[in-house]
């Protein structure tokens, strides 16, 4: 009997860990990348998005986009980096906290 009620305690102590549900898409078009973003569940807690391209040469191009909107598309320049692309994209949460949503090569 105590331990069912010590069992109960603890699970009702413990904080609830809700990961937010978000994607996106990187996919390569007439020598650009071109990621978009697709939101999800989580994405009213999210104040940018953040990505990364590097090649294989370590060639890199950063952007961010502030409070982004599902459909929001990012092109790069033609020829930005050369090669195969390895993509990351990240969400940065109004609280600080960071998670990637996408991590991927072109």
């Amino acid at each position: 009997m105590i331990f069912g009620y010590y069992a109960i305690k603890l699970g009702h102590s413990m904080p609830c860990v809700v990961r937010p549900d978000l994607t996106a898409e990187a996919a390569e078009a007439d020598d650009c990348i071109r990621i978009t973003y697709n939101g999800g569940i989580g994405e009213g807690h999210v104040e940018a998005i953040a990505w990364t391209f590097r090649n294989t040469r370590e060639e890199r191009l950063d952007g961010r986009e502030e409070h982004p909107k599902p459909g929001f598309t990012y092109t790069s320049p033609a020829g930005a980096t050369d090669g195969p692309d390895h993509v990351i994209v990240t969400a940065i949460f109004f609280d600080g906290r960071t998670e990637v949503i996408l991590d991927t090569a072109v």
